[in-house]
């Protein structure tokens, strides 16, 4: 009887823990921390492949626009293809805060040498879902580099779906020429871009400053504090006093505006916050149990091996209570 209530506990916890931040998991490709040269053999993290046989992937510097690495995906040279060929990488995310995705890209083909991108032969695209349309494609003429390209999202996406980063073929013909895309910086619209936010940003506008100064003004000394509150009491002392103005103080003129070169970005450490609410605890284990073994959400599979074993339970194990920037948004 009472493991009938644990599974009925584990299914309740598993639907009230179904909503998530919309966010990107490594949408820069940085996490792995060194190019890969076959992203078939080794997947960079957070991200599912899907390669045809007539093209490849790599994790590569040869250019980027935000740290050291980007995805190169590219179509391999002098090869017959069909109108259905494609190659992929794809990504489960939460779209209920995001009103758009954003990315850099650079398009280029070669030839014996560079040439341009042949747009009536090849398309860079984003889908969601199993949907063989185009959220988003290359245009006919494109070429280079584009910076900031915006998809703007419907407003009925919210929950789950999953997003796909690809190029395919647009006719069935021999290419005697490679096509190349690399994608970088790969980010939802909400929070600061994905940057995430500074524990000072008490306004979550992505900057500290002098906005965040007033609102620690108007709180200083307090301590009856609502849990509403919790946001301006970073050290957690159940008053606002010097020890949160410290942190202030040391983030000064910070910020996480991903379209400012010159911010940061706020790591989110803790993948065994499954559900993104900022928290590993027991919401995150039962969305673990619910996919044990082979996984429905493709997050319990924390160290991304293809099966939710003990191996993932450990991790979560080892970061159980710990909390993200996440945690107070």
């Amino acid at each position: 009887m009472r493991i009938v209530l644990l599974i009925i506990c584990f299914a309740v916890f598993a639907v009230g823990g179904a909503s998530a931040a919309s966010l990107m998991t490594n949408g820069s490709f940085e996490d792995d921390g060194h190019a890969i040269g076959d992203i078939t053999s080794t997947k960079p993290v957070g991200w599912n492949v899907n390669i045809g046989s007539k093209f490849g992937g790599e994790i590569t510097g040869d250019w980027k626009t935000r740290g050291s690495y980007s995805l190169l995906l590219y179509s391999y040279i002098d090869s017959v293809f069909n109108q259905t060929d494609f190659a992929e990488v794809s990504q489960q995310v939460d779209l209920t805060d995001a009103n758009e995705i954003i990315f850099d890209i650079y398009l280029a083909g070669y030839e014996y040498d560079v040439i341009p991108w042949n747009g009536s032969k090849i398309a860079a695209y984003v889908r969601i879902d199993n949907s063989t349309n185009d959220l988003w494609a290359s245009p006919a003429d494109a070429d280079g580099e584009y910076n900031a390209v915006r998809v703007p999202l419907d407003s009925n996406l919210t929950g789950i779906h999953t997003l796909r980063f690809g190029i395919r073929s647009k006719a069935s013909e021999r290419l005697f020429a490679s096509y190349y895309a690399y994608w970088d910086f790969i980010k939802l619209d909400a929070f600061c871009g994905g940057n995430g936010y500074l524990e000072a940003d008490f306004n979550r506008d992505c900057y500290v400053d002098f906005d965040d100064v007033d609102v620690l003004a108007q709180n200083w000394l307090r301590s009856d504090l609502a849990p509403a509150d919790d946001l301006i009491d970073i050290r957690p002392d159940g008053k606002i006093n010097l020890s949160d103005f410290v942190v202030l103080a040391n983030q000064w003129l910070l910020c996480t505006d991903w379209q400012d070169a010159n911010c940061v970005e706020v790591p989110l450490a803790l993948n065994a916050d499954i559900n993104l609410d900022g928290i590993v605890n027991i919401l995150d284990y039962s969305i673990l149990i619910a996919n044990w073994g082979v996984p429905t959400n493709l997050k319990a599979d924390i160290n991304g091996s293809g099966t939710v074993d003990y191996n993932d339970l450990a991790i979560m194990n080892a970061q159980w209570l710990e909390k993200s920037w996440l945690y107070k948004y």
